[in-house]
């Protein structure tokens, strides 16, 4: 049961950070690197959550990750990328409930 609450503390860490990445890039859309930065965000949130990356229950996002950002090939196309896999995310964190689980301990 132990090992299950910190599987659930450490998916919805993921996603929340992945909601994070997204806002922060959300800033930088005008600049004319927005493309490139919005890779390379991408690649290091891979990296740190590799385990987790590849945890079934992220396969969808994954997947909209993938196909969302590989076929972005302007900036314009990868605003809309960004702003499909925030939504994502958020949906994936108020079907969880878990933030009220976690609150009501």
């Amino acid at each position: 049961m132990e090992n299950n609450d910190r599987k659930k503390r450490a998916i919805l860490s993921f996603l929340k950070d992945f909601a994070a990445l997204c806002e922060s890039v959300e800033d930088s859309e005008d600049s004319p690197e927005y493309y490139d930065l919005v890779k390379k965000q991408i690649r290091q949130f891979r990296k740190k959550y590799t385990s987790l990356w590849a945890c079934p229950f992220v396969a969808g996002l994954r997947a909209a990750v993938e196909e969302d950002i590989s076929e972005a090939k302007d900036p314009r196309g990868m605003q809309y990328a960004v702003f499909r896999l925030r939504e994502c995310v958020e949906i994936m964190i108020d079907r969880c409930g878990w933030e009220e689980e976690g609150r009501g301990a």
